[in-house]
């Protein structure tokens, strides 16, 4: 392939034919996001990292390749990057300019100018994080030097660009690349725009069909008088006071047999209410820690219900703070087993605590409700009996798809492919339910492990979760769990972080686009703590009139236009 001389491209296009415009425009609209595509280049790259020590080189060419096809034609970078900035075509782009709809150069441009607002100390202990190899492993068959590296380059060119002016852009990492040509595997980026375009396009579809599963399974059903009138969101008649425990659990012991002693510091929310009181347990999300849902816990102690929040040390924000601030390692893949264990010492713990009616009332443990939100719905689940299978993790991850980015918690599930093949028991027999709140499940459990949960399960889903895709992690696993008396609430513009109370800025571990947060917070957490208060109370108390607040018809009466809930007792996907 020509060189050519210093701030010029050779960009091999995949074929001169996708740029005809009496052919297929759908496939020269692929074309046109084929730079990794906006949405899997959002996704990747904003794990990726910087601090590589290779020598700086600006990248000279770039061979966009397509199959067995290379056509080129040399593009000056000055060019492409007044196109970017403009939309303005000279040089030998000119020549192309008439074969691009107005649509197409803005959304080309849009995905060379995309930028992921990362700053460079954060990315930087990305990159060297497990989850870092493993979106690089999967990049770097869409964007290397030709050689198998590791990866090294597409690093290294992540690490220039991030500190340039105009930061982590497609266009800063391609000028960036420390080596003379860089290759983009156009025919493969092809598929993953094709396949991130069918899972939208079944997303909505599924979607739709939820919400009039609800409809008409609500058919018939009706909301008495009484229960309409009620609501449940708005805080109980008990006072209850917060009792922090600082809780080492002795008895963990690391890989090797060594004593490992693990602390679950916990807050105990203890209602002064009379005689035996339900007891839930709470787990907190990955990155997160007791308070996000604090409020959630301080709404079920007002109607009297005892609630226990542990921090799961090894995955909390400190844990993320301080090893984004390089004075500790990654969290480890033994969390996955460590998260369900913390719920069992902590029920111990308070099956331990000495009875007294002035001071500890009689807890209903052997009971418990446990409810959890993303890594801690994973913890839920497994607690209440679906089973971990690593081998099928390892199977699933070994291949190492770059299709795994289009789903952002496989990046996380696939990091546990690395526990031991043994099996491991989490059940925890004095689980009565398990509310999973923006759960993963596809790999982690997999159909076979989703059917060996046995008791009810309230799965929560969010229709807008860029972070656990519904479809894949929520609908298709509702639909593998056992015969039961089991629910699925889909929240239409819920995303994975509504439910939850926004930390402070300064204590935010990782920095979070809007668009990822959402909005109509409130109204998502209303939602919660209505159908958490009567799931606790159906299952946690055996109150049978709690039933009619959990039904598909009690769903449609608390929905809201602008935040939508549907409530289903089974879901037919076809």
């Amino acid at each position: 392939m020509e060189k050519i001389g210093d701030g010029r491209w050779n960009v091999s296009l995949m074929n001169k034919a996708l740029l005809r415009p009496t052919n297929d425009t759908a496939v020269l609209e692929k074309a046109s996001n084929s730079f990794l595509g906006g949405a899997l280049w959002s996704v990747g790259l904003s794990v990726l990292a910087v601090g590589s020590v290779l020598p700086v080189f600006a990248a000279e060419t770039i061979a966009i390749e397509f199959g067995a096809l290379e056509v080129s034609v040399s593009v000056a970078v000055d060019d492409v990057e007044r196109f970017a900035s403009n939309g303005e075509l000279t040089g030998e782009l000119a020549g192309y300019g008439s074969f691009l709809s107005s649509e197409q150069t803005t959304r080309l441009r849009g995905v060379l100018q995309q930028k992921i607002d990362l700053n460079a100390t954060l990315v930087s202990q990305l990159v060297y994080s497990p989850v870092g190899d493993v979106v690089v492993g999967r990049l770097d068959r869409l964007i290397n030097a030709g050689e198998a590296t590791g990866g090294t380059e597409l690093k290294a060119a992540v690490v220039q660009a991030a500190a340039t002016p105009e930061g982590l852009t497609l266009l800063s990492v391609l000028k960036q690349f420390p080596t003379s040509e860089v290759r983009v595997n156009a025919g493969l980026a092809l598929d993953l725009l094709e396949t991130a375009s069918q899972q939208a396009e079944r997303k909505q579809r599924l979607i739709a069909t939820v919400e009039a599963e609800a409809i008409e399974q609500a058919d018939g059903e009706t909301v008495s008088e009484a229960s309409a009138e009620v609501d449940l969101s708005q805080p109980g008649a008990y006072d209850w006071r917060q009792i922090p425990f600082d809780w080492t659990d002795v008895s963990r012991t690391s890989r090797d047999g060594g004593m490992l002693g693990r602390t679950v510091p916990t807050d105990l929310y203890l209602p002064e209410a009379d005689g035996a009181i339900p007891v839930v347990i709470i787990s907190h999300g990955m990155a997160s820690d007791r308070q996000t849902l604090a409020y959630l816990a301080e709404h079920l102690a007002s109607h009297g219900i005892a609630v226990a929040v542990p921090e799961h040390i090894g995955s909390n924000g400190t844990k993320f703070q301080r090893y984004f601030d390089g004075v500790a390692a990654p969290p480890e893949p033994r969390e996955a087993l460590d998260r369900p264990l913390d719920v069992t010492f902590i029920l111990d713990q308070l099956a331990a605590l000495p009875q007294d009616e002035e001071q500890m009332p009689r807890l209903l443990v052997e009971q418990a409700v446990v409810i959890g939100q993303s890594f801690g719905a994973y913890t839920a689940l497994a607690v209440g009996g679906a089973e971990l299978n690593v081998a099928a993790l390892q199977d699933g991850c070994g291949l190492r798809a770059p299709q795994d980015l289009l789903n952002m918690s496989l990046l996380l599930q696939c990091q546990l492919a690395e526990l031991d093949s043994a099996s491991v028991e989490l059940r925890d027999e004095r689980v009565a339910a398990v509310m999973a709140v923006n759960p993963f499940a596809s790999r982690v459990f997999d159909r076979a492990g989703m059917a060996a949960v046995d008791v009810p399960v309230m799965m929560i889903s969010g229709s807008a979760d860029l972070v656990v895709p519904p479809v894949e992690e929520q609908l298709y696993p509702f639909t593998w769990l056992p015969k039961g008396e089991h629910s699925l609430a889909l929240i239409r513009n819920g995303t994975h972080f509504s439910v939850l109370e926004e930390p402070a800025e300064d204590e935010k571990p990782l920095p979070i686009a809007s668009s990822f947060l959402g909005n109509h917070g409130e109204v998502a957490q209303g939602y919660l703590s209505s159908l958490s208060l009567a799931f606790v109370r159906r299952y946690g108390a055996g109150d049978e009139s709690a039933r009619e607040y959990l039904t598909p018809a009690y769903g449609q009466h608390l929905s809201q236009p602008e935040m939508s809930l549907s409530i289903v007792r089974s879901l037919n996907l076809k």
